[in-house]
């Protein structure tokens, strides 16, 4: 099997655990002009988030630059992506520079409901008052956070497998 054909099943796989339909990658993508604005926000509010846990402050030493920038970078691909093979293949990568930096995977796991957190406010502010609005678009934050994470997880357990042929 090629690796392109791995990457392309753990994208189609990750995408379907989480409930990541086409029309919620279409909601997603509709919310980006609301969210784009309020990148830098969300960007502080999830390292205050961070920066409190102190299992997590030490790892956050001295590179917080860099990781505001990936991080920003990361949210606003949120919205912009197709959830495909090329997703799937940098959000993997996100899951190795954590495993390397030490990054025990509760932690990661956890982190996702801190991203959830900072997004939630940005992403209703454009449907508020509209209840099925409110709905649709934190459906699809949950199912692009769950992708995400699934696919982020992943270098973890082929770690813990042995098994190179995990990736994706």
């Amino acid at each position: 099997m090629s690796l392109d054909v791995g990457r392309a099943r753990m994208a189609a796989r990750a995408r379907a655990y989480s409930g990541l339909t086409p029309e919620r990658i279409a909601v997603m993508r509709s919310t980006a002009p609301e969210v784009e604005p309020s990148l830098d926000f969300v960007t502080d509010r999830f390292y205050a988030r961070l920066a409190e846990m102190p299992d997590v402050k030490p790892l956050l030493a001295g590179r917080m630059e860099r990781l505001r920038e990936t991080y920003r970078a990361w949210v606003g691909s949120l919205f912009r992506t197709d959830y495909g093979t090329g997703y799937a293949e940098a959000v993997w990568r996100i899951g190795e520079v954590h495993l390397a930096a030490g990054v025990p995977i509760d932690c990661l796991t956890g982190s996702m409901a801190v991203v959830q957190e900072a997004l939630q406010p940005v992403v209703l502010a454009g449907a508020r008052g509209r209840p099925f609005a409110e709905a649709e678009r934190l459906a699809a934050l949950n199912a692009a956070l769950g992708c995400s994470l699934i696919v982020m997880q992943g270098p973890y357990w082929a770690e813990r497998s042995g098994s190179p042929g995990s990736e994706p």
